[in-house]
This record gives structure tokens, C-alpha cells and sequence, in this order.
């Protein structure tokens, strides 16, 4: 468990927040103080399903034991086991562990206009490659000053990453895809408990940046999480990317590529190595993507990119970003098996357009051409 730094930094005055009764139990979290009138309760680090350790590991994920005592959620969880970077150690101050399925949730201290309905709601997924990452890195002080201010309750969730919640041997010894379950599990929860928050469960709108997108958008087609939600914002990523679904299962791969993939430092732009991510698994995804998206009920979607979406990769290998390495990028997104009728034209357009001027060694512009 551990405090509350956040990549939007800053601090707030703090006292109890009001109690809730959850269906699992009591708790009480933390009131957030900001200028004015600007009150947001925050109840931090709130298990939504039993610790996936011992005999649940690589099960799915099961409802948590119940309490009688008021449980105190002013703390984020555990983050998901995974590589931590220079800026989780030094911003951060929670630790990682298997038990890392809790979410958070903020809501308004002032009342809804309609009473007997509530706020609207929404659920943040997080991205990360489906590696790294977590709910905590966003914070408690800005999700309540810059979204929970205009009158919605917010819940950022946590899943399970990496071997831990995708690793797959492709049958019913491991079939995989335990993050999304995760996250499937972690939506109805919000569904049973969110009204004790005054919030809206037949308003609720998963949003979620780039592989937190794309499972923003797996979630809207699966048929057991489709219906738990409303609206969807996949930022910077969805079902459709290269990346997004894993094609084949570890008994295909060579052993050589399970070092690239589980260590982000050895990054390589044109060979990532091993890809934890989800696959059509015959339960979570009993069909095919394309026959799920047809048979879906059709969601309201904001759908956009997020700036600088590259800079974490451009980060792990800037000394090696050459246009030889920017073509293998552009080669990977626009391949010949999606575009086969003119991969090659739309190759040359992109590097055209981000690249006109440079030269190789030209480290800057092919730094912000990569990152954008």
C-alpha cells in the first residue's frame, strides 16, 4: 500500500470523508479540499475481488470476502507486478504485488442535480502495453480537480498484467486474457456499489489511453461485459490496432523472444519480442472480433490519439532512432496483409510527412517524428 503522489502532482487538504456502505462492507476514504466550494470524496485502494494468489492465480477473479468493520481507503493498493521505471520509484511510493486488484473511486461532495438518479459515472482503464502501469500514477488530486469538479464520479481500476493477466498456453490450462476478466469484474462491481456514491449506473462511460483503449473497446463487444457500460473513449488505441490481440500462443515463440518481451529496456523497434496481450480465447471472446463487433449493441464512442503517444519508446531506444529504425515502425503499422493494395504508396506518404526534412543524423526530428 502506499500514499497518494501522482504524476499531476500537488497536495489538498484532507479530512474523513462520509461513509458508504458497499455491498462487501462499510468504508470510509478521504475528503480532497480544493479552493472554494471544491469538495471530492476519495476512497482509495478498495478491494473488488479476493487476492488472485495461491490457488486463484491464473483463475479468474472471485468476489472478495465481506467485512463488518470500517475498512479506511485513503491508500492505494498494490500496483500489478511488473518492471518498474526511474519515474515509478521516484514518483510513486507504492509497492507491487499480486494482490493488486482495487480501484478507486471520487465523487462529488455536493448533491446531484436529480437525487434519484445520481452522477454520471466514469471508469478509467489504464494503458501500458498491458506490462506496466496502474491507477495509481494518475492520482487522487488531479482526476478530483480537473474531472470530478464537473459533477461525475470517477473510478480508475487496476488489472492484473503481463504472465500474471495474459499469459496464455492456448487451452484450458491457461486460456489467458485474467486482465480483462479483471476488468470485466472491477465494471460490476461499479454496477452493484456506485449508487452508494451517489453515482449513475445506467450512465456509466469506460474511457482508457492506448492499450487501455483498445480494451476500452474489446470490453464493448465481449458478451460478458458489453452490457455493463454505456459509452465508450478509446484514446490512442482500440480493437483494430496491430498490437491489440496476441496472434499466436508462447508454445509457437522462440525461447530467445521471451527475454525482449518481458524486459521494456531491451526495447527493439522492429522486433518487440514476446506480447502479453488478449487473444480470442473462445470464452471471453467466443467468436471472432468481427462477428462480436457485428452482434454488439452499438455504444456512443469518442474516439481519438493522444499527443506525444511514442515518447515512452522513443525514451527506451533514442540512441538508436534512425530513419532505418522509423521505417520498421512504419512498416509494422502499415503492413501488406492490411493494406495489400497500396502498403508501399501509404508507407512513403507517412514519411513524407513526418520526415521531409530530416536526415539521419537529424537525432531531434526523428525523436518528435517518432514520438507523434
Amino acid at each position: 500500500m502506499g500514499g497518494t503522489s501522482s504524476i499531476f502532482g500537488g497536495t489538498a487538504p484532507e479530512v474523513p470523508s462520509r461513509r458508504i456502505l458497499t455491498k462487501y462492507g462499510p468504508i470510509e476514504g478521504k475528503r480532497i479540499i480544493h479552493t472554494g466550494d471544491h469538495q471530492v470524496d476519495a476512497f482509495l485502494g478498495i478491494p473488488f475481488a479476493k487476492p488472485p494468489i495461491g490457488e486463484l492465480r491464473f483463475q479468474k477473479p472471485q468476489p472478495p470476502d465481506s467485512w463488518t468493520e470500517v475498512l479506511k481507503t485513503t491508500k492505494f493498493g498494490y500496483r500489478s507486478i511488473q518492471s518498474d521505471f526511474f519515474w515509478d520509484k521516484m514518483m510513486l511510493g507504492v509497492g507491487k504485488d499480486e494482490n493488486c486488484l482495487f480501484l478507486n473511486v471520487f465523487t462529488p461532495v455536493w448533491e446531484p442535480e436529480d437525487p434519484t438518479k445520481g452522477f454520471p459515472v466514469m471508469v478509467f482503464v489504464h494503458g501500458g502495453g498491458y506490462t506496466m502501469d496502474s491507477s495509481v500514477k494518475y492520482g487522487d488530486i488531479g482526476i478530483s480537480k480537473y474531472l470530478v469538479r464537473h459533477g461525475v464520479v470517477v473510478v480508475t481500476i487496476q488489472y492484473r498484467l503481463g504472465a500474471l493477466g495474459f499469459l496464455s498456453t492456448g487451452d484450458d490450462v491457461c486460456p489467458g486474457n485474467l486482465g480483462l476478466w479483471d476488468q470485466t469484474f472491477a465494471l460490476r462491481w461499479v454496477n452493484e456499489n456506485i449508487a452508494a456514491f451517489n453515482g449513475d449506473n445506467s450512465k456509466v462511460t469506460v474511457f482508457g489511453q492506448s492499450a487501455g483503449g483498445a480494451s476500452v473497446d474489446l470490453l464493448s463487444i465481449s458478451p460478458h461485459s458489453r452490457d455493463l457500460f454505456h459509452q465508450v473513449i478509446p484514446m490512442a488505441g482500440n480493437a483494430s490496432c496491430e498490437w491489440a490481440l496476441s496472434k499466436k500462443c508462447l508454445r509457437t515463440k522462440p525461447a530467445a523472444k521471451f527475454e525482449k518481451g518481458l524486459m521494456m529496456g531491451k526495447f527493439d523497434f522492429s522486433d518487440p519480442g514476446i506480447e502479453f496481450g488478449p487473444r480470442i480465447d473462445g470464452d471471453f471472446f467466443p467468436k471472432s472480433i468481427a462477428e462480436l463487433r457485428e452482434e454488439a449493441p452499438k455504444k456512443k464512442c469518442l474516439i481519438g490519439t493522444a499527443e506525444f503517444e511514442g515518447l515512452l519508446f522513443a525514451a527506451f531506444g533514442s540512441a538508436r532512432i534512425t530513419i532505418e529504425s522509423f521505417d520498421a515502425v512504419i512498416a509494422s503499422i502499415i503492413s501488406e496483409k492490411r493494406y495489400p493494395r497500396n502498403y508501399l504508396e501509404l508507407r512513403e506518404k507517412v514519411k513524407r510527412r513526418y520526415l521531409s526534412r530530416a536526415e539521419e543524423h537529424d537525432k531531434t526530428t526523428l525523436t518528435r517524428a517518432f514520438m507523434t
